[in-house]
């Protein structure tokens, strides 16, 4: 636009703490004056969700349109399925307020063309069909001239694609014709009550959820009292849901050589190993997939449970997946959502059982509970899959004094922390962020202050230990704390 009209531009991003699937708010405003106004767009001509699970997660998008504008969702819903996606409040604006409804299905789209998950190049041209700032011919001239000089040396095959998206963008708009009803819509279901430490959900309800829905701004500063000192509980993640991906794994349980390679390199511990014990089959959701253990079967049954509404994406499980016609594929994550209450019904409910592989090994080390899950980072990081499987080893002990950098960014995001507790002990790691590159002076302070307070203590214990009036039940716990106290797995005192 700026290289081929008269027209003045503005444009603005808004980022949240997400390295994948976050949520980007572009701001842009075209006029024949100057443009100088420094605040959100609230009041817009047009507003594009590129993101079907925004839709889902209920943020207020198109309330931000102005009357009679247009609203377009990026989707693979028809008329019928976007209307049970849509909130209330969302149906009763778009009904009251004429807004002009389109949808797009880019996703498929794109696969169909050959570009994978990359549907902008849909999406940009979609937009001058609706938006008018030019001739949609003249657009669609300058799109494929810019193509064209981006990827000329990548060959026509390349170029040719793009020239496709372009004219996709263009071709596979649809008008959604708006019900009557959706100006008196049925109310929205009741959400469940939130379940778990009461202090993170305190935290979740108060903090976390209108932030996740990108309406933080209309939280008060009281809202923050009781966490003015920069402590946040720990374990909020596990409440986001954020559902991002389009495809998830599915686990075939007859092909599956129970390896747990999938677990082992995904990272965001959303694909876990669980061992099940009679009972504990019979409480299971009814459709749970249940595999005798392998290579021989025992008093356990085994699963390979995941989580669609926190997996990324990636298809890193599918791609580690040693069995010739995998035991794991991607397919869309809506063929998936019954699969969420058998991940969350054994995340509360099973524990590693005895006689596991030791935890030194791939397999023995995935039946442990993670205490990193659910972060913000890219779908595939390697850094959180190493992180992770840290914290299944050691992380009842851990102090983890963090640098400022990625790690900031998908560790300690305020009120979504991914560091969670054992569901048992209730212990877990505890985390702090330095400033650039002191983390390890500010680590060691840390342990030299824990080990200083530590050994006073044992100063204190031993006293008593050797006083006469110590009983002698006394005396010999002491003398087995003193023989394990450097052994966090014999001792965690």
């Amino acid at each position: 636009i700026g290289d081929h009209t008269d027209k003045y531009i503005q444009a603005y991003f808004q980022y949240d703490s997400k390295k994948t699937g976050g949520v980007t708010v572009s701001h842009l405003r075209f006029g024949d004056k100057p443009i100088k106004s420094p605040y959100y767009i609230n009041q817009a001509d047009f507003v594009a969700c590129h993101n079907p699970s925004y839709v889902t997660k209920g943020y207020k998008m198109v309330q931000d349109v102005k009357p009679g504008g247009i609203f377009m969702i990026n989707c693979q819903w028809d008329d019928k399925e976007l209307g049970e996606k849509l909130n209330a409040a969302a149906k009763k604006y778009i009904a009251n307020n004429n807004i002009q409804v389109y949808t797009i299905n880019a996703i498929d789209k794109a696969i169909e063309i050959g570009m994978g998950k990359r549907t902008n190049t849909i999406l940009q041209s979609a937009f001058f069909k609706l938006a008018n700032v030019m001739p949609i011919d003249k657009a669609v001239q300058f799109m494929k001239e810019a193509a064209k000089k981006s990827y000329g040396k990548k060959g026509d095959a390349v170029v040719e694609m793009n020239y496709k998206a372009i004219d996709a963008g263009v071709d596979a708009l649809h008008k959604v014709e708006v019900p009557a009803s959706w100006s008196k819509p049925e109310a929205d279901a009741a959400v469940p009550a939130l379940q778990g430490r009461p202090a993170t959900v305190k935290m979740v309800e108060n903090l976390l959820n209108p932030i996740a829905l990108m309406d933080g701004d209309s939280l008060p500063v009281s809202a923050f009292v009781d966490y003015t000192d920069g402590q946040f509980e720990i374990g909020a993640s596990a409440y986001e849901k954020r559902g991002i991906a389009i495809s998830v794994p599915e686990w075939d349980a007859e092909k599956c050589i129970q390896c747990n390679n999938c677990a082992f390199v995904c990272s965001h511990a959303t694909i876990r190993p669980f061992m099940l014990s009679k009972d504990e089959v019979k409480a299971a959701p009814a459709n749970i997939k249940l595999a005798d253990t392998k290579p021989k079967a025992g008093e356990y049954k085994f699963t390979m449970s995941v989580s669609p509404l926190d997996c990324m994406g990636c298809g890193e499980c599918v791609t580690v997946c040693p069995v010739p016609d995998k035991a794991i594929k991607m397919v869309p994550q809506e063929t998936q959502v019954d699969e969420q209450p058998v991940f969350d019904y054994l995340v509360a409910n099973v524990g590693k059982k005895p006689g596991v592989p030791a935890d030194t090994t791939v397999k023995g080390s995935q039946f442990n509970q993670p205490l990193l899950e659910f972060s913000g980072s890219c779908a595939g990081c390697a850094e959180t899959s190493y992180a992770r499987l840290i914290t299944q080893l050691f992380g009842e002990q851990m102090y983890i004094s963090n640098a400022t950098g990625c790690s900031s960014i998908w560790g300690g995001p305020a009120a979504t922390s991914p560091y969670t507790v054992n569901k048992d002990s209730k212990k877990g790691p505890a985390w702090t962020n330095s400033l650039f590159e002191d983390n390890a002076e500010n680590g060691f302070g840390i342990y030299l202050g824990q080990n200083t307070l530590r050994n006073h203590a044992i100063e204190k214990a031993e006293k008593i230990a050797a006083s006469e009036k110590a009983s002698e039940a006394y005396k010999a716990a002491f003398a087995k704390f003193i023989e394990t106290k450097d052994n966090t797995k014999e001792n965690t005192a």
